[in-house]
């Protein structure tokens, strides 16, 4: 027989609340039992095995009795009510019947709770979401499941309930400003439409500002408004939920339009005249680029290679002449540097941006002569 040490707790009147066992290592073992305030009256009992919990019987106010059965892992496999099984578990997790789970966030200061009915392992009908954040008030969800598919209305009401929407949680679309990566639209949007099958189908706007659109849970569009200093767009196209083109406009003294493809060739015009052209594969440039003045005459062109320099770049000035010639490699001067300032040829050569001009001249004595491809 194994050596048990019983334990007690107390109500803050001194009432017993709890009598359980311990065996040598610190695991609950054998009987607990649990007492209502201030009297000897049993209102839990429970089997312990191992520091896991097998059976657990709670008796209610008028009587009736809700029993749960453990696994041997201490997983639930089932609820009765008086007897009658109300609701089963599979590998620990609700297969049939009603499931109300309550947990804490934010260091124990919100209290959330969700409930719904489970069948078959899947969520079935409305399930409501609850998260009581203290002095910032309740919010509140209530979303529509059909055999554990999102199906139909997402409801949504925030702490202060002075917000009631439909909405959808959807991926943050990327703000494809020069591909800078950071996301401009966040969930929780308003938005119109339904789940179907799990996939969302409809629009989404906020404050007339951002526009979504989806077809069977897949991104077909977006647009995006805004006035910093002047009127700016973007307009998005998307094919199984990826980033195909976008056409940013800027409208001030100047009208600028960027037209980006993702896998193609882009320009950025300024008052309807190009001033610049490049070739994007996979969101970068690739190949050569070229600026233009408002005249429309070449100012740079440069080779690139995943967004980076690499190759030669020349630089030229309002009449069309050369200015400067590089060569680059992983976006720095690497190579010989031609300039030409006042009408003379200035030379010099460079290792990831740093001039060792003088090392190469006392190794090589002259620069090439007569190098016009670099």
């Amino acid at each position: 027989m194994p050596v048990l040490t019983v334990r007690k707790t107390y109500y803050g009147n001194g009432s017993v609340k709890s009598v359980y066992y311990l065996d040598q290592s610190g695991q609950m073992q054998g009987e607990y039992i649990e007492y209502q305030l201030g009297t000897n009256k049993v209102i839990k009992r429970q089997n312990w095995v191992e520091g896991k919990c097998r059976y657990s019987q709670e008796i209610s106010p008028t009587g009736k009795i809700i029993e749960t059965f453990y696994d041997e892992l201490g997983r639930p496999t089932k609820v009765d009510h008086d007897g009658h099984t109300v609701k089963d578990f599979k590998d620990g997790l609700p297969f049939n019947g009603p499931h109300n789970l309550e947990w804490k966030i934010q260091n124990g200061n919100a209290v959330c709770n969700e409930a719904g009915l489970y069948k078959d392992g899947k969520k079935q009908g409305i399930f409501v979401f609850k998260c009581n954040q203290g002095g910032y008030g309740n919010s509140k969800e209530e979303v529509s499941y059909v055999n554990g598919i999102l199906q139909g209305r997402y409801f949504a009401q925030n702490c202060s309930r002075l917000l009631t929407q439909e909405t959808a949680y959807i991926p943050e679309l990327v703000d494809t400003d020069f591909f800078a990566m950071n996301a401009f639209i966040q969930e929780g949007v308003k938005a119109t439409g339904v789940f179907d099958k799990g996939l969302f189908t409809g629009e989404v706007r906020e404050y007339d500002k951002e526009f979504l659109s989806f077809k069977n849970g897949k991104m077909v569009h977006a647009e995006k408004h805004d006035e910093p200093e002047g009127d700016q767009t973007w307009d998005c196209v998307y094919k199984d939920n990826s980033l195909v083109s976008v056409k940013h406009v800027i409208k001030g003294r100047d009208t600028l339009v960027h037209d980006i493809k993702v896998d193609g060739e882009c320009t950025l015009t300024r008052n309807r005249v190009i001033v610049e052209k490049y070739t994007n594969k996979n969101g970068q440039k690739n190949g050569l680029y070229q600026k233009f003045n408002n005249k429309g005459k070449l100012e740079e062109e440069a080779q690139y290679q995943n967004n980076e320099l690499n190759g030669v770049r020349k630089i030229y000035n309002n009449n069309g002449l050369l200015m400067v010639e590089a060569e680059y490699k992983n976006n720095k001067i690497n190579g010989i540097y031609k300039e030409y300032r006042n009408g003379s040829l200035i030379t010099k050569y460079f290792q990831n941006n740093i001039d060792y001009t003088d090392d190469y001249l006392a190794k090589h004595k002259s620069f090439p002569v007569n190098k016009n491809n670099l």
